[in-house]
């Protein structure tokens, strides 16, 4: 987790993720178009600013980002005119001011664990995929049996197929390689 301050040392492209207070907001008219740009001014807790960028605006979204309200802006890092930037960032709300040196990141789908990236589709958000993955796997689940006999799962502790499943793209912890390797080989020479 960044402060703007530490972005200015870090190359284009870089994915981050920065603490800032939302100090400003504003509504940018694109020439030529009916659309406008939507930009929010944040500042972090050393006083260094950071610019947030969105091009394309959907309804609500304005009244989401309030001044004063600290957040958590996710994405690649780019410099305009030396100042860093975000693009389209993905955004957590804190509900708190975070205390000086600490922030307690809630643990939701998209932050505060161990979180699954994918190959983007055209216009589909990271955000988007993992709330819709993680709805197919809530309705999905319990209707997956499992074909290991009980007997052979307990033999190797295995999990049960439906949490193998939830496992693959929503790890409560992240255990040791060797561990992982461990446990194929030694399923592979029993079965």
């Amino acid at each position: 987790l960044c402060e703007p301050k530490d972005l200015v040392a870090l190359p284009d492209g870089i994915q981050v993720s920065v603490l800032a207070r939302i100090e400003r907001t504003k509504d940018i008219p694109l020439r030529g178009r009916a659309q406008s740009m939507f930009e929010i001014t944040a500042m972090g807790q050393s006083g260094d600013l950071i610019t947030l960028t969105w091009f394309h605006v959907y309804n609500g979204m304005k009244e989401k980002f309030t001044t004063g309200s600290w957040a958590i802006f996710q994405g690649a890092l780019k410099k305009y005119r030396g100042a860093p930037q975000i693009v389209h960032p993905e955004v957590e709300m804190l509900k708190d001011k975070p205390k000086a040196g600490k922030v307690e990141i809630p643990e939701t789908l998209h932050w505060g664990r161990i979180v699954p990236i994918y190959s983007k589709s055209e216009k589909l958000s990271q955000k988007y995929i993992r709330e819709f993955i993680n709805l197919c796997l809530e309705t999905g689940l319990p209707l997956v049996e499992d074909v290991l006999p009980e007997s052979l799962r307990a033999r190797h502790q295995l999990p049960g197929l439906a949490q193998s499943l939830r496992e693959m793209h929503f790890p409560r912890e992240m255990p040791p390689l060797n561990e992982l390797l461990l446990r194929t080989e030694d399923l592979s020479a029993s079965v």
